[in-house]
């Protein structure tokens, strides 16, 4: 899906209507268009998820956890997370705690290398063909962890090292999946306790 689908007033309209008080409050104290038209889709995909499990995004009830991590107050054993970046949207659904991540900026951020990554991730940056890419590539895993977690961004990122395909952390393991929509969009969605099973809703918008 097109973000400049929700261009058309009609359409914007319509799925507005059909999502939550909490959605379109959120959508409403937005000022600038292509701000509401990415929390729109970020509620339209929420609700395509939902559907998966025979419910709705407008039925739902939220409340926030640590660092103000949202869930559906009524399905505690539905977890889910959103992420948006440019025109692109991505959300993410599990029967454990997950974060997602995209990214589509192409610029590698020596300064930030230093200070957020830790040694392993910088050698990896460092040693890569396409620096960019790779900066953005962990940048994502970071991100996507810190939200699964329910860290954010209160620890030091630089002790965070994501280069493996595991973090074990407090007792539990958490696992990334990394996923690309065309070449500059590198999406990361990490996943506590097991296997990604593949229960994410992606789309491009």
């Amino acid at each position: 899906m097109r973000a400049d689908e929700f261009d058309d007033e009609n359409k914007f309209n319509a799925t507005f209507s059909r999502l939550s008080d909490y959605r379109r409050e959120k959508i409403s104290r937005l000022k600038h268009r292509e701000d509401k038209t990415l929390s729109l889709a970020a509620g339209y995909l929420i609700d395509l998820g939902l559907g998966e499990y025979g419910l709705c995004e407008r039925g739902m009830k939220y409340a926030f956890g640590k660092n103000n991590k949202p869930y559906f107050a009524e399905y505690r054993d539905i977890f889910f997370n959103v992420s948006h970046s440019g025109s692109f949207a991505v959300c993410a659904f599990s029967d454990f705690e997950v974060g997602c991540d995209i990214e589509t900026s192409e610029k590698y951020n020596e300064r930030f290398l230093k200070r957020f990554f830790s040694k392993n991730e910088r050698e990896a940056v460092m040693n890569a063909d396409d620096r960019a890419g790779e900066f953005i590539r962990f940048w994502t895993r970071k991100e996507s962890f810190l939200k699964a977690s329910g860290d954010g961004i209160t620890r030091t990122l630089a002790d965070l090292d994501t280069t493996a395909d595991t973090i074990e952390e407090n007792g539990a393991v958490y696992r990334f999946t990394e996923y690309k929509i065309l070449d500059r969009a590198p999406i990361c969605v990490c996943k506590k306790d097991g296997c990604f099973d593949g229960g994410a809703v992606i789309a491009a918008l």
